[in-house]
């Protein structure tokens, strides 16, 4: 008897560590497992073209058919190799505390800024993957945005990249 029960909670502790690792799954599709032919069985979808930090597909979601109160879009992006990279959903700006909260029970809070006035902005960690809830001080709207690791380090490459090639450009026209 004690030994089925040394079983049972060694089963229990390695299965809420496992889940305390996986990747999330917004709206239901698990980053880096989910496909392009996951969402499009369950969502009507429409292209939105290729991803220049991914070179895989991109599709928008009609956020009515998501169901979800003050969705206003839904972009799914993938990896070339067609698995789920990133989940961007729009927002009302009115939400960010209700979401925040929501957030703060789910993942690891990493980072966050939420001042009186001003940009408001919470990062969490879970898995291989990032979520990010950005709430920009002057606009209507806020984006909580599902990604793997790597495309958050591939952006940051690319986006690095670009800004020294503008730089290396204007200097070279003074």
């Amino acid at each position: 008897m004690k030994k089925l029960l040394v079983i049972v909670s060694l089963v229990l502790a390695l299965t809420s560590t496992n889940s305390a690792f996986a990747d999330p799954k917004p709206l239901g599709f698990e980053l880096g497992k989910a496909t392009i032919e996951d969402v499009q069985n369950t969502y009507k979808t429409a292209d939105a073209g290729i991803s220049a930090y991914t070179e895989g597909k991109m599709l928008n979601v009609d956020a009515y058919e998501v169901g979800l109160q003050d969705l206003q879009k839904v972009l799914f992006i993938f990896n070339s190799d067609g698995t789920l990279s990133v989940v961007d959903m729009t927002f009302r700006k009115t939400k960010f505390d209700e979401l925040y909260g929501q957030l703060n029970k789910k993942y690891k809070l990493v980072k966050k800024q939420i001042p009186f006035v001003g940009n408001k902005y919470a990062e969490y960690k879970n898995g291989k993957s990032t979520v990010k809830l950005d709430a920009p001080h002057m606009s209507f709207e806020l984006d909580v945005i599902y990604g793997q690791n790597s495309f958050f380090k591939t952006m940051k490459e690319v986006n690095n990249r670009q800004e020294q090639q503008r730089k290396d450009k204007q200097a070279s026209m003074l």
